[in-house]
């Protein structure tokens, strides 16, 4: 491999630095454009240093999010990856609870977990399901409607402000289901 590219090192290079082929306006014969290119002068790096702050002082400014009206997506898109987490990290969190109790002699099993919750008034009760509910309610409908959008429907302005109050009201409907419910 280095033999080749030394040899396309001693090689002459051209002076013209495009080259493009384009048809006339009959179609019928070949005419080559070509434009030549002059060596840049050379600039020292102080130079091109302030040459690259003043071309930035110039760009525009690109506008802040708090200039846009906020949208129900605005809300659901963190809102699903913060569910997203809280649900799996509550899953580990007991995982590794569950499974390191007998060696410091917690009692986190099935039947002290039930006894405890037993215990507490029902608005508490009430409170802790909805509590736990809601994360994996909003992130299993909200997952729905991503699926349809991988299908690539729904995404006009309006269809997906639908879904995200669509998104909203069930996912607190199902999530007071299963609080008042199970």
């Amino acid at each position: 491999m280095v033999a080749p590219q030394g040899l396309r090192n001693m090689l002459p290079k051209p002076k013209i630095a495009f080259r493009a082929l384009s048809l006339t306006s009959t179609g019928s014969a070949w005419r080559v454009n070509t434009t030549a290119f002059s060596p840049s002068a050379f600039v020292p790096y102080n130079h091109g240093h302030l040459i690259l702050a003043q071309q930035r002082l110039r760009r525009p400014v690109s506008p802040h999010l708090a200039i846009y009206r906020m949208q129900i997506n605005y809300f659901t898109s963190p809102v699903h990856r913060i569910t997203g987490c809280l649900v799996s990290g509550t899953i580990y969190a007991f995982g590794a609870t569950y499974l390191v109790s007998p060696l410091f002699g917690w009692h986190v099993d099935i039947a002290s977990i039930a006894a405890a919750f037993g215990d507490l008034p029902i608005a508490a009760k009430l409170s802790a399901k909805f509590a736990f509910a809601w994360p994996f309610v909003f992130h299993c409908v909200n997952g729905c409607g991503h699926l349809i959008w991988d299908t690539g429907r729904r995404f006009k302005t309006k269809q997906i402000v639908a879904q995200g109050w669509t998104i909203v009201g069930l996912s607190l409907a199902g999530a007071g289901w299963l609080a008042f419910m199970v």
